[in-house]
């Protein structure tokens, strides 16, 4: 079988929960011996980081790699202008060349560029909900007026490319999500959606091992992770962090005893008030996330609202980094189950309070990270998702 994967996400490690994704995919497929090609149209990174990226699969997959920041790139122009015009041209080309049996696509930006190309067979399994999101960028980055029209002015337009995305889904035989709370979002518009559980970069451990490794590294600190890009939903995080649960944490915990340490974002002038404190540690992009995950005690995820899955949460499951999140977390992640292999809070109160029983209760944490570990074992293997994807994409009618 012939495979194009036409997405806006980069294949690489660590660059990204998308990046995560699609490298763990195209890996099994070249394992299994699929002939591959790769239409990836991005702005995310520049062109020469891009190629380093790519480079690494170059001599096994076909790439077509295009820097949309050379296109306009303003939404309204991505929904019904120019870029989707030479975008589509592009992959037309692609599909004349290399003769795929199936499209897959990876995310909304993908669906928009296919929508007027006619192929018998697309698989598209995961989608973002582009609506969604941009209500949280209204909601939260909206901090004057010119930024208020501006957000309010993608809100409305992304409200247009979702109705535009749902209806194009309905003429795709077969789709599924890795967001439950997606997934109903699409269930709501009379889509058959199935869930599809979210690959992610799979280390094989056993748990003894994990564990000796934590323990080398380890400090005399209790360690608490931010991680991640300052993407929507992480600015959502950080100003939680920096409005309300910081006050809570050095009101009701020994500061003295704990570092949080923020990684992979830049700083932002809004979260000086967070930077400032002596126990918060920052920290840029770094190459190896697995260390990161072993230095640390705990992954906080702090979603003040709905954002779709986090699938750094699944990762921490795997390097024993015990999960805590919120409930709105857990209304993505049916894997995220309370008291067996994760804490979820309601509030920033509760949040304070499941870090201070993490730090006090040993054999809790262990309990939720033995549980966590298991999980990943069962449900979260590579090979098994995406042979499932494959057998999805042999049932689509010619």
């Amino acid at each position: 079988m012939k495979i194009l994967i036409i997405s806006n996400e980069i294949p690489g490690k660590n660059i990204s929960g998308g990046g995560n994704y699609l490298w763990s995919v195209v890996d099994i497929l070249l394992k299994k011996k699929y002939s591959l090609s790769f239409f990836l149209a991005t702005s995310y990174l520049s062109g020469v980081k891009t190629r380093l990226y790519v480079s690494k699969l170059n001599k096994k997959i076909n790439f077509k790699v295009l820097d949309l920041k050379s296109l306009n790139k303003n939404l309204f122009s991505r929904v019904f202008g120019h870029q989707t015009f030479i975008l589509k041209k592009l992959i037309e080309e692609m599909i004349e060349n290399n003769k795929p049996d199936v499209l897959f696509l990876y995310g909304s930006a993908s669906i928009i560029w296919t929508k007027k190309i006619n192929f018998r067979k697309k698989f598209c399994p995961i989608v973002e909900m582009p609506f969604e999101i941009n209500k949280i960028r209204f909601k939260y980055r909206s901090t004057n007026l010119i930024t208020f029209f501006k957000n309010f002015l993608y809100l409305i337009l992304s409200y247009l490319l979702q109705k535009e995305i749902i209806k194009y889904l309905k003429g795709i035989p077969v789709i599924g999500h890795s967001s439950e709370e997606y997934r109903q979002i699409l269930l709501k518009n009379d889509l058959k959606v199935k869930y599809y559980n979210h690959p992610n970069i799979f280390e094989n451990y056993n748990f003894k091992a994990l564990l000796t490794i934590r323990k080398k590294i380890s400090d005399k600190f209790f360690n608490i992770l931010m991680l991640g890009k300052m993407s929507t939903i992480n600015y959502a995080q950080y100003k939680y962090l920096n409005d309300e649960i910081i006050d809570l944490i050095k009101e009701r915990l020994n500061t003295n005893q704990i570092k949080i340490n923020l990684v992979g974002a830049e700083k932002f002038n809004e979260f000086n008030k967070l930077y400032a404190n002596t126990f918060v540690y920052h920290k840029k992009f770094v190459k190896n996330v697995e260390s990161v995950f072993f230095k640390n005690d705990i992954i906080l995820s702090p979603s003040p609202c709905s954002a779709g899955l986090r699938s750094r949460l699944h990762q921490a499951f795997n390097y024993g980094c015990v999960v805590l999140c919120t409930k709105f977390d857990a209304l993505s992640d049916p894997y995220l189950k309370h008291n067996y292999n994760c804490l979820i809070s309601a509030n920033s109160y509760e949040i304070v309070e499941n870090i201070l029983q993490l730090m006090k209760n040993k054999k809790k944490y262990n309990y939720l990270q033995q549980n966590a570990f298991k999980t990943f074992k069962k449900e979260f293997n590579n090979t098994k998702i995406v042979n499932e994807y494959l057998s999805d994409i042999k049932k689509i009618k010619n």
